[in-house]
C-alpha cells in the first residue's frame, strides 16, 4: 500500500514536471516568435 502511494505520488510529480515543461517551452518558443516578428513590424 505504501509503495503504491509513493509510485502514484511520483508519478503526479513527473505529470506535473513534464507540464511544466511543456508550458515553459511553449512559452519561450512564443517569446522567440515574437521577438523575431517585432523588428519587421517596427521596419514598416
Amino acid at each position: 500500500m505504501f509503495i503504491m502511494k509513493k509510485l502514484r505520488t511520483g508519478t503526479g510529480f513527473w505529470s506535473k514536471l513534464s507540464l511544466l515543461l511543456a508550458v515553459a517551452q511553449l512559452m519561450f518558443s512564443v517569446y522567440h516568435e515574437i521577438k523575431a516578428t517585432r523588428p519587421k513590424i517596427e521596419k514598416k
